[in-house]
């Protein structure tokens, strides 16, 4: 099998490409992208800048891949499309010369964001990307099914204890604690949602919403792990009832414990794209 010479060349960037390429592949099977912060945390960069340079790594790996011979018709989409700005949700513009002709064309945000949905689909839907790692010489990722089976064998909650509560209503009165504005009306707790499940804490804007599950310091690895899930669930509740509601509106998530995340619920939320505040201690 071909293989790239220059690939792996024992500089650091060469090192943050290939411990980044798997990352990219989950996020292309679970089908969501990732911010340039969220992989540089789980990379354990200081900064997010190495990022920038490891993903042109990477294009310039997956550009050759697609003039080899036996891969011309089958050449990878440009993976590090995945890795987007937090702010605006688009990759930076290194990517551009990587990109479809519709999305170098795109003159505004709009039809930029229109045209990476495209993109992004393509890399969904690409069947060979096992085979890419094995010419980059990198391991997929495993061991989410560990923390999934954790997550389903937990089981549900014994009921609502005093330092859930105690979370829960702090950060229902402190919506700075997952990014928004102190002055921000309060959240909502305990909401239902159409789906008969209800939702920790519930913050509400003219055309957003926005869902936290909370996790005291006492949670275990399981249930922590089994909130991750309980965001995508009320992220795909709450983008279903916008699409049919009067006035849609843009829905977020964020998972909040009171201790830390250990490295594979990290890497658990990312794979989905849900935030995890940590070690938030009421007071």
């Amino acid at each position: 099998m071909p293989t790239l010479d220059w690939w792996n060349d024992g500089t650091k960037s060469s090192d943050w490409a290939m411990a980044m390429a798997p990352i990219l592949v989950r996020q292309a099977r679970s089908e969501h992208p990732l911010t340039y912060g969220a992989v540089a945390r789980e990379l354990g960069m200081m900064h997010h800048r190495p990022v920038q340079r490891a993903a042109g790594w990477i294009a310039e790996a997956l550009g050759e891949i697609g003039r080899m011979k036996g891969w011309r018709r089958r050449p990878p989409p440009p993976l590090q499309s995945l890795i987007v700005n937090k702010a605006t949700g688009l990759p930076g513009h290194g990517v551009d010369k990587f990109m479809s002709q519709s999305f170098r064309q795109a003159r505004t945000k709009r039809q930029r964001a229109a045209a990476l949905l495209r993109v992004h689909g393509d890399i969904y839907a690409y069947p060979h990307w096992e085979e890419v790692l094995v010419l980059l010489g990198v391991e997929p990722l495993r061991g989410l099914d560990t923390i999934s089976e954790e997550a389903t064998n937990s089981g549900p909650g014994g009921g609502e204890g005093p330092e859930h509560r105690t979370l829960k209503e702090f950060i229902a009165s402190h919506p700075e604690i997952v990014g928004l504005s102190a002055s921000q009306r309060a959240g909502l707790t305990e909401q239902p949602l159409p789906s008969g499940d209800v939702v920790d804490v519930l913050f509400e804007g003219k055309a957003w919403r926005m869902a936290v599950e909370i996790k005291s310091h006492i949670s275990s690895e399981g249930d922590i792990a089994r909130g991750v899930y309980q965001c995508v669930k009320y992220r795909a509740v709450l983008n279903a009832r916008s699409s049919v509601a009067d006035k849609p509106y843009d829905v977020s998530v964020a998972l909040v414990i009171g201790g830390s995340a250990s490295p594979e619920i990290i890497k658990l939320a990312h794979a989905f794209s849900i935030p995890i505040i940590q070690n938030v201690h009421p007071g």
